[in-house]
């Protein structure tokens, strides 16, 4: 037939419960059975299984770490893991169901801590994963961080690089009047006695500008707490003076698509930013503007540009651990499900040299202490210490006998 159809044959004589097992009784020799070369590939178990769940697992790890972009993703997220983690499972039942005889030799009986370990392992690399990029905030981190970041810039630019799309800012000066902050009712979704308050603070271009009664040319926004002072100078080592953030538009924006399950969720790490409509931030800096005679239009065209004036790890908090330890699972269980794939296949190979069996031990015969008197022993041993005429006599029968009888013991025991 042809090489296909032998490499089924041999795939599936060497799957057979004890296929090579054979009963021989010591002494007998194997017979050398001539058989050309063969190296087939067999699999251990469903050839679909290990394939669907890597492909499964590649489809969802750049939905976990983009759930963040719109309710389609965190959907398909869902499905793919709920698949992941069926297909997984039910490969790994597949694969205990039916053991290999070339690889076990023997029925695989798994223990039961064994498997339970197992499932919490699958589990831990999809369900974790969905958990800390969603509710914990990694994918909404990791957005951000994709985002254009505008370096080295002014605080006075900031209008203009909003209108321009950054999504970040980095900027060698700037001076936030945190004293100068107030509070308006935001969650505008909300009946106005449990709306939360958002809090609106200008940024002068440095704190000269501020102490001469300059008008500022930006606002700090937060939601849900109060703004406080830039920790971006250190950061970006503009030596005494910096601000760094986001805009607050364009973070509505990216994460106006994701529809959060409860009121509170994400006020660990800044979701209450959405909560914030840019109408209120509005009415918040007119209050301040007429409380300080400030104009009203502060820079060309009228735009008034209103940013989260804090660092990631400022503002993001936890979310930030939370990125990186979903991306070592990810990582994790994709090389636990290649390694899975690749394992599923193995190579037999039968070569056409002769099999002969191997030595086999036969128990010690204890005998009687020999009657040889203590001056012949002596003398024996003084003339000749190794031994060498027993041993010279023991090489000659053992060359003048066929093999298999007489043994090895038998033979000693005939020895004068």
């Amino acid at each position: 037939g042809s090489p296909a159809a032998g490499a089924n044959v041999l795939c599936t004589r060497l799957r057979a419960p004890q296929s090579w097992a054979r009963i021989r009784w010591p002494g007998a020799p194997l017979p050398a059975v001539q058989r050309p070369p063969v190296m087939v590939s067999c699999w251990k178990t469903d050839e679909h299984l290990p394939l669907l769940s890597l492909l499964s697992y590649v489809l969802y790890m750049p939905c976990v770490l983009f759930c963040a972009v719109n309710p389609f993703v965190f959907a398909l997220m869902v499905v793919t893991g709920f698949v992941t983690v069926i297909v997984k499972i039910a490969s790994r039942v597949h694969r205990l169901a039916s053991p290999n005889e070339v690889i076990d030799h023997r029925a695989v009986r798994a223990p039961i801590l064994q498997e339970m370990v197992s499932v919490v392992w699958v589990v831990s690399t999809t369900v974790l994963p969905s958990a800390m990029a969603s509710f914990g905030g990694g994918s909404f981190v990791l957005g951000q961080m994709l985002q254009p970041m505008a370096q080295d810039c002014r605080v006075a630019e900031l209008p203009a690089l909003a209108m321009q799309g950054f999504g970040g800012f980095a900027c060698k000066d700037g001076f936030i009047a945190v004293d100068m902050q107030i509070s308006v009712k935001a969650w505008q979704d909300l009946p106005e006695e449990d709306r939360g308050l958002g809090f609106v603070a200008p940024i002068f271009q440095s704190r000269a500008a501020a102490a001469a009664g300059a008008a500022p040319v930006a606002w700090a926004a937060k939601a849900g707490s109060r703004v406080r002072d830039s920790w971006c100078d250190s950061e970006h080592g503009f030596g005494g003076e910096g601000t760094c953030g986001f805009f607050a538009e364009k973070l509505q924006g990216s994460w106006s698509g994701f529809i959060a399950p409860r009121l509170n969720f994400g006020e660990e790490w800044g979701f209450n930013i959405t909560h914030f409509p840019i109408s209120t931030m509005l009415l918040a800096s007119t209050k301040l503007q007429k409380a300080h005679d400030w104009p009203a239009n502060m820079t060309a065209g009228g735009v008034q540009a209103f940013v989260v004036a804090e660092n990631f790890v400022e503002y993001f908090g936890q979310a930030n651990a939370w990125l990186y330890v979903t991306l070592t699972l990810l990582a994790v269980g994709f090389l636990d499900r290649m390694y899975f794939y690749a394992d599923s296949r193995v190579w037999v190979h039968e070569d056409s040299r002769p099999k002969y069996e191997g030595m086999i031990a036969q128990p010690v015969e204890h005998h009687h202490p020999s009657d040889t008197g203590l001056f012949e022993q002596v003398n024996g041993f003084w003339n000749d210490p190794l031994s060498t005429q027993k041993i010279g006599s023991l090489s000659e029968r053992l060359r003048a006998t066929p093999r298999g009888v007489p043994t090895y013991t038998e033979l000693a025991s005939r020895v004068p």
